[in-house]
């Protein structure tokens, strides 16, 4: 008996704590997003970890750090991405614990066409020489 519950003792102290790490990833109109690929960043005594997930039907992932690679005080960063949109969040592990690291994600890099652009300054260059010659009439 006693060696029964000496090889629990031992076998729950070679058991290590783990960090969590969650939230949801979500859109500009806060629809949760499922299967969004979602990667995980901890930054522990100047090392990093990554993890690797994928978001529920609710928008939610979570996962687990060992403590000794992720733990209370150190730096957490979130990249999520579907299909053209991503987004980013980061925070801290508090009490074994970054949940809550929401992110949002939504298009990057959308750039104007040329073909707007090139209108718009044509007519403000109309506007500006008529304006001229309401402005000279007088």
């Amino acid at each position: 008996m006693i060696a029964i519950v000496g090889l629990l003792i031992f076998s729950m102290a070679g058991a290590s704590a783990k960090t969590v790490v969650g939230g949801v990833v979500y859109t500009d109109g806060m629809a949760a997003t499922a299967n969004a690929s979602v990667e995980i960043s901890c930054t522990h005594n100047g090392l990093v970890s990554n993890k690797t997930t994928t978001t529920i039907n609710n928008g939610v992932y979570s996962v687990q750090f060992l403590d000794d690679r992720c733990n209370s005080g150190d730096n957490v960063s979130v990249v999520a991405s579907k299909g053209d949109l991503s987004g980013t969040s980061s925070g801290l592990v508090i009490n074994g614990e970054a949940m809550g690291l929401s992110v949002n994600i939504s298009f990057r890099n959308v750039f104007m066409t040329p073909e707007f652009s090139f209108y718009m300054g044509l007519l403000t260059l109309i506007a500006a020489v008529g304006v001229f010659f309401v402005v000279r009439k007088d």
